[in-house]
């Protein structure tokens, strides 16, 4: 009776086993590479979006507006009103848009 090892075929089915390890290896390499890279992607996404949300708060608070400093929430025909009262001479009406 012949051994398992020596049966006809089980030098195929080693050299698969080892072709299917080495394989199985390979993508789990793969798999966690791809996992790092993301886990780092988002960490990156984290920081830019909390360095914007820093420059934007930064530059929230005013703008600059005919060479003068005012608040960004100001419409436009607020701005408008403003800029016409402070151009306005003293005494003179008000000007209507």
């Amino acid at each position: 009776m012949q051994s398992k090892a020596e049966t006809p075929g089980s030098k195929i089915k080693s050299e698969r086993d080892q072709w299917l390890q080495k394989e199985i290896q390979d993508t789990l390499h793969i798999h966690l590479d791809a996992k790092e890279v993301k886990v780092q992607t988002t960490e990156d996404i984290k920081e830019l979006e909390s360095d914007i949300t820093v420059r934007t708060r930064d530059r929230e608070p005013t703008k600059v507006i005919d060479g003068r400093e005012m608040p960004c929430s100001l419409s436009s025909n607020k701005c408008r009103h403003a800029k016409d009262e402070r151009d306005k001479p003293d005494g003179s009406e008000e000007v209507s848009h």
